[in-house]
């Protein structure tokens, strides 16, 4: 087995996509031993941090290698972030180089040493290239990489990866890949999205890089990707944007849309059920797991010869789950983080002998992980009434009325919703009844309020809702239903 990333990954034969154009590996390789040489040349050695504020493209790619490969240390930052995230991951992290796409990415924040690679600041990208060979001794338990969580509940933490932790998750990752095409569009800043690339090189795939959310259409029908990584959000858009067809239509034009998909990798947030039935139906299984950036990210994986429909999958091999007494899904293993940049404290409250605390809420079956919902978001009302608001949230999602949904309802005699929808008010009223004559009468929802949908800034890299910065911005609404009340 390979000692590091770059060694796996530039041993193998593989191509990359990107506006039309194909890169073959060895293409790649050259300019990422060239760009190491010129990166050793101005200073960089091993140890250092070297951040990359991209888009997905080519030069992340060789960036990402290089930078590995000289045993330096790669900090991500996702181009979405606002500037005062942007700048505080730059000064937590410290990185002696930015290396950036675009003026534009920076928005405002502030760094000392910037590598452009579209040349409009600072040193371009393809002035860093220098003829050399790389000789870096990098050892399997060198740190790696450190990306920050998407700091749903507060400030992004720095996670502390090493190769090991990646590759012992490429290792034992079981998706079947034949030569396939792929088209990725979730940012390689998040560890979805970088360990399921780095998996589909070492499987000599094509991988192509998409312009983003809102090309994807186009996209898909050009490319004609054969297997696809992607979060909920996509599936659920496209199976809600076809809503009001007759089911026998609906299935006809999203199978014709999707005609040459093989299947689907999904993560980063929970799948409902009835989406996932929806495309098993049309012969496009979707393969879920779960995991979160400290644990490089996978634990446990559906894959084609261990598949349980509504789970969150296999636990992956040398990974070691277990539930605590209050519920609270822990995992040992060697994909677990080496601990948080700069937060000890933090550090020692989740790891304690080796067993990460995730958070989350779960069981286990035969060997497969189900999560139940958020420890941290567990609601207790005012009567001392436990739920987990995932639940409840997921049953409106499911409703075929509701695009989004978060409840309410901490020290407070009864829950309440804010909910997004493109629907009126009765028909969501109607939706509400339906689901409360189902559910136990601490959890039925006495009150919801429409509001607009959600906008980047209360989304997570991974379009999760920001629970806590949606529940400051509407909170005149939420304390508004139970003064009506």
């Amino acid at each position: 087995m390979a000692s590091n990333i770059p060694e796996l990954v530039l041993s193998r034969r593989w191509m990359l996509g990107y506006r039309g154009n194909i890169y073959e590996s060895s293409e790649i390789k050259d300019k990422v031993i060239k760009f190491a040489a010129g990166l050793k040349k101005s200073g960089i050695k091993k140890g250092d941090r070297v951040a990359i504020l991209s888009k997905n493209r080519p030069e992340w790619v060789i960036a990402d290698l290089a930078v590995l490969s000289l045993g330096a240390v790669v900090v991500p930052i996702h181009c979405n972030l606002d500037k005062k995230t942007i700048q505080y991951i730059l000064n937590d992290s410290n990185p002696k180089i930015l290396i950036t796409d675009n003026k534009g990415s920076l928005k405002g924040a502030r760094w000392k040493r910037i590598i452009s690679i579209d040349g409009s600041i600072g040193i371009p990208f393809e002035g860093i290239y220098k003829e050399g060979s790389i000789q870096a001794n990098i050892k399997k338990n060198d740190i790696a990489t450190i990306v920050y969580t998407s700091g749903t509940t507060g400030k992004p933490k720095g996670v502390i990866l090493t190769h090991n932790n990646i590759l012992s998750n490429i290792s034992a990752i079981r998706i079947p890949l034949e030569n396939d095409v792929l088209l990725s569009y979730l940012p390689l800043s998040h560890m979805l999205e970088r360990t399921a690339f780095y998996y589909q090189l070492t499987k000599g795939s094509t991988v192509h890089f998409s312009e983003g959310f809102h090309s994807l259409s186009g996209e898909i029908k050009k490319i004609r990707p054969t297997v696809m990584t992607t979060v909920p959000l996509l599936l659920e858009k496209i199976h809600f944007h076809y809503h009001w067809l007759p089911e026998s239509l609906l299935s006809i034009i999203i199978k014709w849309k999707l005609r040459s998909l093989r299947y689907f990798v999904c993560g980063g947030a929970h799948l409902n059920a009835e989406t996932e039935k929806f495309y098993l139906n049309l012969g496009i299984p979707i393969y879920t797991g779960y995991g979160m950036t400290e644990t490089s990210p996978i634990i446990s994986l559906n894959v084609p010869s261990h598949h349980k429909f509504g789970s969150a999958g296999k636990i992956l091999k040398d990974v070691r789950v277990k539930i605590a007494g209050d519920g609270e899904i822990l995992v040992k293993g060697p994909n677990v983080m080496k601990g948080y940049l700069n937060l000890k404290k933090k550090t020692n409250e989740v790891l304690k002998k080796g067993w990460f605390a995730t958070g989350d809420l779960g069981k286990t079956e035969n060997g497969y992980l189900h999560v139940t919902g958020r420890k941290k978001h567990l609601l207790v009302t005012s009567s001392g009434e436990k739920l987990s608001p995932e639940y409840v949230e997921t049953k409106l999602r499911e409703s075929k009325t509701v695009d989004d949904a978060l409840i309410f309802g901490d020290d407070k005699p009864c829950i309440v919703a804010l909910i997004v929808t493109r629907l009126s008010q009765s028909r969501v009223k109607k939706a509400i009844d339906r689901l409360n004559a189902t559910l136990p009468s601490f959890m039925q929802i006495h009150d919801f309020r429409i509001i607009p949908k959600f906008t980047d800034d209360l989304l997570s890299i991974t379009h999760k809702p920001k629970r806590e910065v949606i529940e400051e911005k509407y909170k005149y609404l939420i304390e508004g239903m139970y003064n009506n009340g």
